[in-house]
């Protein structure tokens, strides 16, 4: 049995990288959202629509940003899958948030809480980016 070397841990400088990508992202959403807000009710809402119900698309461009700053052998795997669910999660929202928001009631208890449900979770991917700016 071969020994392998031990892998070395991602640097700080890799780690705090990686956390402003991430939390650039999930602020890219909130913005995003904001704008929806904004216009929610009015018929300036159908492109926050149609660009929601397209899908944002940034997360796997910030995943895959991310990921440039680890090895296979240092890369923090389970935070980075939990900055992702609730990363999804939000976008998710957002694409709920755009449906209901097109009810002829908007802004409505339903646009109120799909917003609501998507800024904790984007807490929650924030949350998850400075565990990995931190090393855990």
């Amino acid at each position: 049995m071969a020994n392998t070397p031990a892998q070395k841990p991602a640097t700080a400088e890799a780690r705090k990288k990686a956390r402003a990508i991430l939390e650039q992202e999930d602020q890219s959403f909130r913005d995003f959202l904001a704008k929806g807000e904004d216009v929610v009710g009015t018929a300036q809402f159908s492109a926050s629509y149609q660009k929601a119900i397209l899908g944002l698309d940034m997360k796997q461009t910030a995943f895959s940003k991310t990921d440039a700053n680890f090895t296979a052998g240092n890369e923090p795997t389970d935070l980075l899958d939990d900055w992702r669910w609730n990363n999804g999660n939000a976008d998710g929202l957002i694409s709920q948030f755009a449906s209901d928001g097109t009810s002829p009631d908007a802004p409505d208890t339903e646009t109120r809480k799909d917003v609501a449900d998507c800024l904790a979770d984007l807490s929650k991917a924030d949350k998850d980016a400075d565990k990995i700016a931190n090393g855990g």
